[in-house]
């Protein structure tokens, strides 16, 4: 939570304009702090938590050749998925822009560490879905996201290579 609230106070110094949500989420620190002291399950304070790990049987069906054999995704259920994919690529980014920022300091390990772990998840997130989709589906979504999930390989690309100099 230390790490939470560092970042919190590093962005607000090299942006006022991030000042309200540096506040908040300062003030959401004692509410993160040390759950397992308030009996609840400590893997649920991680932000990853939120969002397991794939258990996929078939790791080799991840080349989209096949959907899946389950019912077939709701219009409503792509969408909520999408969402939740433009949301983690937008915190993704962040993230990234954040381990940039860091770039010659003491903090950049962690920084580009929680960086590849949140960019991670967000890939797996838009290999799962696309997994799941009938052959049209997943054409329609490859044009509308597959763009976006390049773009954050590549600068997750940046960061494996951004400390080299330094």
């Amino acid at each position: 939570m230390r790490l939470v609230a560092r970042r919190a106070l590093s962005r607000l110094a090299a942006r006022p304009e991030r000042a309200s949500a540096a506040a908040r989420a300062l003030a959401a620190l004692p509410r993160l702090a040390a759950p397992e002291a308030r009996g609840a399950d400590p893997n649920l304070a991680s932000p990853l938590a939120r969002f397991p790990r794939s258990r996929d049987p078939a790791p080799s069906s991840r080349g989209f050749a096949a959907a899946s054999a389950g019912s077939p995704l709701t219009p409503e259920e792509v969408k909520r998925r999408m969402d939740e994919i433009n949301d983690s690529f937008a915190e993704a980014r962040e993230e990234i822009e954040a381990a940039m920022e860091a770039v010659g300091t003491t903090y950049f390990n962690e920084e580009a560490e929680y960086a590849r772990e949140v960019t991670e998840r967000t890939l797996e997130m838009y290999r799962r879905l696309c997994s799941e989709m009938d052959e049209e589906e997943r054409a329609k979504t490859q044009r509308a996201m597959g763009m976006k999930m390049e773009q954050l390989k590549a600068e997750r690309e940046q960061i494996d290579h951004a400390h080299d100099d330094h």
